[in-house]
């Protein structure tokens, strides 16, 4: 199954011209990582499956914003992803290591992504004016909640790719007292299997 029957198993509605950017940034991600760690190289196979499938997914379910950051970016995911659907959204990708960056800036280049920005947090000043905090594998709720909380305008949310149910309800149980939370439980279809994920939307008090 290819890339754009995935996505319409899991009802996400894409423009050609979508699905042409999304081909593209999976083989520069697939070019990429035989140079770094950008995903491991066991789960570069199933690219389509595990990371950007996973990434779009839940899209429909995040809070309207007008600006989201990617908390620890990495190799743009669910950045990247994000800006391809959402293209009216500014999204701000937020990574600290060199060799990263680098990749991010050329891959925003290569893709000619206009709605995207490239930021450093170790470099560059943080302005809190983000409606929307995202993080896909930057940590525990309480990390990210203590690194989200410096982007975002006032009333913004913090929403986290997470898993399991289990590890999910113990980092809920260890997020600060000013911090509220709920998992969103949704679906991710493939061929072979129906994968149980969850969104953990952040609210602090």
């Amino acid at each position: 199954m290819n890339l754009k029957e995935l996505f319409e198993l899991n009802e996400i509605q894409l423009s050609e011209n979508q699905y042409t950017l999304l081909y593209s940034y999976r083989e520069y991600l697939l070019e990429y990582t035989m140079k770094m760690n950008l995903i491991s190289k066991g789960s570069a196979a199933l690219i389509d499956e595990v990371h950007l499938l996973d990434a779009a997914v839940p899209v429909s379910l995040l809070p309207a914003a007008e600006t989201i950051v990617d908390l620890g970016s990495g190799g743009g995911l669910p950045g990247i992803v994000l800006a391809i659907l959402l293209p009216e959204t500014s999204i701000i990708l937020s990574e600290s290591k060199e060799k990263k960056i680098k990749f991010l800036q050329s891959c925003r280049r290569h893709l000619n992504l206009k709605n995207v920005e490239v930021f450093n947090p170790s470099k560059q000043k943080i302005e809190a004016a983000a409606g929307l905090v995202v993080s896909r594998a930057f940590g525990s709720l309480k990390d990210i909640a203590a690194e989200a909380v410096k982007y975002l305008e006032h009333a913004g949310r913090i929403a986290a790719y997470k898993g399991r149910k289990e590890s999910v309800e113990k980092e809920i149980a260890e997020l600060p007292s000013d911090f509220s939370a709920e998992a969103v439980i949704y679906p991710v279809k493939t061929p072979a299997e129906e994968i149980q994920r969850r969104l953990v939307l952040i609210d602090k008090q």
